[in-house]
């Protein structure tokens, strides 16, 4: 059964393991997300690798296994070189 979070975007759901989107199932161990807000730390606790964006708060930074730098310089395209994504 799958707990439905994230009641604005109605098609993300999490399991123990997995989390379905838009029909699709992936393993959570595939998992990765960015945050920089106290609203992102249940997702960034969720997934296998959690990222804080350079201008997160310090409570996301402390709870992210990564901390990258912010948006406008390339934060999102660093932390994917880091994990060897790109």
């Amino acid at each position: 059964e799958y707990l439905k979070t994230m009641p604005f975007y109605k098609k993300v759901y999490f399991s123990q393991n997995d989390l379905k989107v838009f029909g699709l199932i992936i393993d959570l161990s595939e998992t990765m997300a960015f945050g920089d807000g106290g609203n992102d730390i249940p997702m960034l606790k969720h997934v296998a690798i959690s990222i804080a964006m350079g201008n997160a708060n310090d409570d996301v930074k402390e709870i992210a296994n990564y901390v990258t730098d912010d948006v406008e310089h390339d934060g999102i395209i660093h932390a994917l070189k880091h994990f060897n994504l790109l």
